[in-house]
């Protein structure tokens, strides 16, 4: 796949032919897995212990983006939910986004919606179901699911405005090469419900066992840096358990290059020698 500096110069009709042949490789890939993937749905009700809830606003102003993009990646959302909404991840089973829902293409009823691309601010059919992908990786870093597959955004396209969650924390997903995949290595029975409220994309994970661990997600050693005059921003993603507080765990760390005005930047977070 090409990074999103390569983008800028490659024709489009290239990209195009590298995207099939990336969703052909996937095909292939799944043609002969051996992974036991989740599809069975269940009550809610069954599933009595809440692991994590959470919820993501679906309109934000974005700068001069048209917000009848944000308009029609709700409708995406909504066609997208009820596919992926009850879905019970066993024992030993793999979740994973693009099994459970197909193509996020015109002919399924996707309408064009906001996008990135390389770095720029898009829009494409099927667009802004990476906030699905988000909100399903966050909650399940607070619970025993195993992230497999997941790819981050190596962009920061917009300052912080009322940010609720570490920054670095979501999960980008293309059909079908770029996907979000959960392992559940647990003897537990877990449950994934999602849906669009009025205001909300609302989504909770639960289990059929009590829970004894209660994992929170932080944000350490951040800031920003210029390297070849351009601005990036690192952090680290740790999880701790508030019942041990011997464990902590780092998750991952990100670098991504910042592409909005750089007096938007905190001053008291730009690092000149790191």
């Amino acid at each position: 796949m090409f990074n999103e500096k390569e983008t800028e110069s490659v024709p489009p009709y290239t990209i195009f032919y590298c995207s099939k042949k990336n969703q052909f490789s996937r095909y292939i890939q799944w043609y002969f897995s051996t992974k036991k993937y989740a599809y069975e749905k269940a009550d809610i009700f069954l599933f009595s212990y809440k692991v994590k809830d959470h919820k993501l606003l679906h309109l934000r102003r974005l700068g001069s983006v048209d917000m009848s993009l944000q308009q029609n990646k709700v409708v995406n959302l909504k066609l997208m939910a009820p596919l992926i909404d009850s879905v019970v991840i066993k024992p030993g089973q793999y979740f994973s986004i693009w099994k459970l829902t197909g193509k996020n293409n015109r002919k399924n009823g996707y309408k064009e919606a906001l996008t990135l691309k390389g770095t720029e601010v898009s829009s494409s059919i099927g667009g802004g179901v990476c906030q699905m992908a988000n909100l399903i990786h966050w909650m399940a870093l607070h619970s025993k699911l195993q992230v497999v597959e997941r790819f981050h955004h190596s962009l920061d396209f917009f300052p912080d405005n009322n940010r609720k969650i570490p920054f670095g924390t979501g999960a980008a997903i293309m059909y079908n090469y770029m996907d979000l995949e959960l392992y559940n290595p647990s003897s537990e029975n877990i449950i994934i419900k999602i849906s669009v409220g009025p205001k909300y994309l609302e989504g909770s994970i639960s289990s059929d066992t009590p829970v004894t661990t209660e994992y929170k997600v932080v944000e350490k050693n951040q800031y920003f840096k210029k390297i070849d005059n351009v601005y990036f921003r690192f952090n680290e993603i740790w999880r701790e358990d508030q019942n041990n507080p011997s464990y902590k765990e780092l998750l991952f760390k990100n670098k991504s290059r910042v592409i909005y005005n750089d007096k938007f930047i905190p001053q008291d977070l730009i690092k000149m020698n790191v």
